[in-house]
């Protein structure tokens, strides 16, 4: 995923720089902050490789760095998160999802680089040999299988950084190895786990939750 990324990104970044006759270049790249650590190293590795090329990055939430663009704020590239920032600053994405008609992307310039996906995880062993969704849901139905409801809380996985942006009442955070947790700017988070046993936040032994950013837990 990393290698697809960064041959996405040095795509972008020189279809940006055709732009510029300078013999040196900086880009500003505001990111959402969930990229902070991955796109830090590929940037490195990109200025290592482009002497002549600084990477400034900027990295906060979509909403935020959306805010400060349509501030005015100097920005070459911006990497949302999500459509609903990206389309509110494209007078192409149509009056429905742009209804102020700013105009702040290039025409043409726009690609999607990422995207979520739904994923299946099944014990290591397997048992009930759960290999599609379709499959789980026959499972289901002949009730071979059990569920529950689990209470509102954030299990984070290991090396996973994550962007917090006023998650509401979270009853727990579960970190299952080293992470990272980025509050973002004027966010309010609240832990209420006066229902559950344990303490609101856990980590696996051994392993660090890091917590940063301006907003509040």
């Amino acid at each position: 995923m990393k290698k697809m990324l960064t041959a996405a990104l040095t795509a972008l970044f020189a279809a940006v720089l055709c732009m510029s006759a300078a013999a040196e270049t900086e880009l500003v790249v505001f990111a959402a902050a969930s990229l902070t650590e991955t796109l830090t190293k590929i940037g490195e590795r990109y200025e290592e490789e482009n002497p002549d090329i600084t990477l400034a990055f900027n990295f906060d939430s979509s909403g935020t760095l959306k805010t400060q663009i349509e501030e005015g704020a100097d920005c070459d590239v911006f990497l949302s998160a999500g459509q609903k920032q990206m389309n509110e600053l494209d007078l192409s994405a149509g009056e429905e999802k742009n209804p102020d008609q700013l105009d702040f992307v290039k025409e043409d310039s726009r690609i999607d680089l990422l995207e979520n996906k739904v994923a299946l995880v099944v014990p290591e062993d397997n048992p009930k040999k759960i290999g599609s969704f379709s499959q789980l849901a026959e499972l289901l139905k002949d009730g071979e299988i059990l569920t529950g409801i689990c209470e509102y809380g954030l299990i984070i996985p290991d090396g996973a950084t994550i962007t917090l942006e006023s998650a509401g009442t979270l009853e727990s955070i579960i970190c299952m190895g080293d992470a990272k947790i980025i509050l973002s700017k004027g966010s309010t988070n609240i832990i209420d786990n006066s229902a559950s046993y344990g303490s609101a936040i856990q980590t696996m032994s051994g392993k660090t939750l890091t917590i940063d950013g301006e907003g509040a837990l």
